[in-house]
Formats: structure tokens, sequence, C-alpha cells
């Protein structure tokens, strides 16, 4: 699905430019909680990715790089999701909710895959975040020619949780960006 990944690929993260999106893909026992900041320019300049540990200290973790970096927010919402959203609502006030439907992941993924395509969003190298890399190169799609619908995710016993928490940071930059403030005069 994600080609020239080299080509968009840094050995050392850049200094952060401008506001700071977030994407928060949630996951505790088999998958993984993780958190891709993004910046103005596309660049990714942190990423966390933990599992097997109590939800008060992911949360507390999430917070803390949320403050971090000043980022707007964005979370997946479905199953634990809307529980853990809540709490993460309470103690930091520019965090939103995504609800994943197979048309919102289509758009969600198809947004990624244009923007790494195209360049525009920089990611850590193989050598530098391995989990990510690793993720974009194996995933993949399933077409269904009865419904005409494609399926996106990763091969069975493999993860897709760095690849959604990119794709919800992208997404949070691209609907949730300030406009910033406008006057006029009579």
């Amino acid at each position: 699905m994600f080609t020239n990944l080299d080509l968009n690929s840094f050995e050392k993260y850049p200094q952060k430019q401008g506001q700071i999106y977030a994407g928060i893909d949630l996951g505790r026992h088999e998958d993984y909680t993780v958190i891709t900041c993004i910046d103005a320019t596309g660049n990714v300049i942190d990423v966390y990715r933990t599992n097997k540990r109590e939800w008060r200290v992911i949360i507390d973790e999430l917070i803390t790089i949320l403050n971090q970096h000043k980022a707007i927010g964005l979370v997946e919402v479905n199953s634990i999701g809307d529980v853990i959203f809540e709490q993460l609502k309470n103690k930091y006030k520019d965090i939103h909710p995504f609800s994943t439907t197979s048309k919102s992941k289509q758009e969600l993924i198809e947004g990624l895959i244009l923007d790494l395509n195209e360049g525009t969003i920089g990611i850590p190298s193989k050598n530098l975040f391995n989990p990510l890399y690793q993720e974009l190169e194996v995933f993949t799609y399933d077409y269904n020619p009865k419904t005409r619908s494609i399926k996106y995710g990763h091969p069975t016993g493999l993860h897709d949780d760095c690849v959604i928490s990119l794709a919800l940071a992208n997404y949070c930059k691209k609907t949730k960006h300030k406009k910033g403030k406008y006057s006029y005069m009579i």
C-alpha cells in the first residue's frame, strides 16, 4: 500500500514546526497504544508505543506527551476507546473522538496513502522507529468484488497500531488545524 518509504524517512527527528497534531490508537493486551505526533509540515516528531501496562499509567503518559507538544489530539473511540477518551478529555481539553467505521477508515487510510506517496509526510527511518516502518511495509487491503468495497488492515499475526495512529495524526492535521483570526472593518 505504501511505496517509497525511504524517500519519506529521516534518521533523526526534526525540530517541530508550528502546531502539533496527535493521533492515538488504543490497545493494551494483544495490540499497542500508540500516539504519533506530527507537526504543521507533516513531519513525525514523536512516537510512543506501549502495551501490557495499566490504563492509568498509559493515560498519564499520553497526557504528558500531549502537554509536552501542546498537541491537538484525535483518539479512536471504538470499543474501550470511548471510556479512555473520557478519561483523557477530563485531563486534556484539546482532544477529540474519532469513530472508526468502514467508510471513515477508508478515508483515513486513503488520505495517508496519498500523503505518503506524495511525500507530504516525513516518517522516522527503519533504524529510528522500526515498528512504524515495518507496519507500513506490510499494510494491505482486501477488495470484495461483490460489494465493491475495500478493507484495509494488517496481515494475520501482525499489527497496524502505528499506521492507524499516524493516519489519525494526519487526519487531525487536515481537519483540526486552526484557521487563525480574522477581522474586518466597516
